[in-house]
């Protein structure tokens, strides 16, 4: 396990660690909920790489 604390430079810190611990105590809602934003996300990022190669 990596220390949380260590400093990576400009001030930022891993909190990797921190993140997982809290996402793996989330309710299924939450991890639905975020998949939902994932995808959605996703679709998003599909459409402006179309919309970028089609004017290329």
């Amino acid at each position: 396990m990596r220390d949380p604390e260590r400093e990576f430079g400009y001030g930022i810190t891993d909190s990797w660690d921190e993140i997982v611990e809290t996402l793996q105590g989330a309710s299924f809602s939450i991890d639905t909920e975020l998949g939902g934003y994932v995808r959605e996300f996703e679709s998003r990022v599909r459409q402006d790489m179309d919309e970028i190669y089609m004017r290329l």
